[in-house]
């Protein structure tokens, strides 16, 4: 499993967020991949993050980003 650093992850999922370029599911792959190693707060702000950016302008990106970042939202409610 490989990790990153959360803060340089954050800055990479900041930077790619609304983007619509292939850099969204290099970030999202390395968020799956990290995942096991992010604290409870760190995945809850990626979620909370790509819903409310979801809310203020209304879509994600191109389809394929979407599907990237909503894989994130699902995988955090399915631990619920």
């Amino acid at each position: 499993m490989s990790s990153i650093n959360p803060v340089i992850l954050f800055c990479a999922f900041r930077y790619a967020l609304g983007r619509r370029t292939y850099v969204v599911g290099a970030v999202c792959e390395q968020i799956h991949q990290s995942w096991e190693t992010l604290s409870e707060s760190d995945r809850e702000l990626f979620v909370k993050e790509i819903l409310e950016y979801q809310n203020r302008f209304g879509n994600l990106g191109h389809e394929c980003d979407a599907r990237d970042w909503l894989s994130i939202v699902d995988r955090y409610n399915s631990e619920r």
